[in-house]
């Protein structure tokens, strides 16, 4: 069984994994916009940005549990 540390060890890859993905997403977004100005490239982005602050939120809180 895996103790306290070792799961939120886990949590933590899995949602600095997800940060990672949702970056090089965006930066992928903002190079086709960049080519082609379309709404619902606009409608991703912010979809985006506010999983990533979600995210970060998730990192930290994490990261707190882990000091505890």
């Amino acid at each position: 069984m895996k103790n306290k540390q070792e799961i939120i060890q886990e949590f933590l890859d899995n949602a600095q994994e997800s940060l990672i993905r949702i970056e090089l997403t965006e930066s992928y977004l903002q190079k086709k916009y960049a080519e082609e100005q379309h709404k619902h490239i606009l409608d991703e982005m912010a979809k985006l940005a506010a999983n990533k602050k979600e995210t970060q939120d998730w990192i930290s809180f994490m990261n707190d549990q882990s000091a505890k």
